[in-house]
């Protein structure tokens, strides 16, 4: 039975990285265009093209994750399930994508940059390589992509937070998964100290970032506790048949 539940759930994984990238193939095109083109313009664009692809495709990935993190919840799990599929091997399955779909855009912001910095040399397109104001610039290249794949993955599931809690509990009740969604990304961000204390919350002046280790270990805390609540919520949600 458990190579069954096993065979599922990749197959569930399978499903759903391949439709989810499908959509990121739009996210990265269009980012890697606005950064080839970025030295054209003037302003924000220009900053933009000053830094590392991977560290310019993960502001707009974060947003995206977010997105479809809300899609799973809505959308997908209720049809996976309609087809015979258990809460649990959708939620695995899910899970597993989300991951890979997160470290794959990453990959392809490494990959990019390596094809833009040979466009430079033949082109008068410009680019840089610097990185993220809340990470050290002389931090490994992989450790800024397992990084950037984990942050990604909060913002994922604080989508299909909110999701599954306005499906399952409906406007009121479903509403107090926003304050939560909200509280996972910021508390998140002020580890890793990306600013978000100043626009959101801004009378917050506790800094919890300095330490790459314990801000990494916090992440995947974070992300432990938020997958959590969601296959608590999941595990006996009522799907409703259209």
């Amino acid at each position: 039975m458990s190579s069954v539940n096993t065979a599922i759930q990749k197959k569930v994984g399978v499903d759903l990285f391949s439709m989810q990238m499908r959509w990121a193939y739009w996210l990265i095109g269009v980012v890697w265009f606005l950064y080839l083109t970025g030295s054209f313009f003037s302003g924000t664009l220009q900053d933009f093209i000053l830094l590392h692809f991977m560290d310019s495709l993960f502001q707009p990935a974060k947003i995206f994750m977010f997105v479809i993190g809300i899609i799973s919840g809505v959308y997908l799990m209720p049809l996976f399930v309609q087809l015979g599929v258990t809460r649990r091997n959708y939620f695995i399955g899910a899970t597993v994508a989300t991951f890979l779909v997160s470290g794959v855009i990453m990959l392809f912001g490494m990959l990019l940059h390596t094809v833009t910095m040979g466009l430079t040399a033949v082109t008068p397109l410009t680019a840089g390589g610097g990185v993220v104001d809340f990470l050290p610039d002389e931090l490994f290249l992989g450790w800024r992509f397992v990084i950037f794949t984990l942050i990604a993955a909060v913002y994922y599931g604080t989508g299909w937070l909110i999701a599954i809690g306005f499906y399952r509990f409906k406007t009121w009740v479903g509403m107090l998964t926003i304050p939560a969604a909200i509280f996972f990304n910021v508390i998140t961000e002020l580890f890793w100290d990306s600013g978000l204390n100043i626009w959101l919350f801004f009378w917050i002046e506790a800094d919890f970032s300095g330490s790459l280790p314990v801000s990494f270990v916090a992440t995947v805390l974070i992300l432990g506790v938020l997958y959590g609540i969601i296959r608590k919520l999941t595990a006996d949600v009522a799907i409703k048949v259209k």
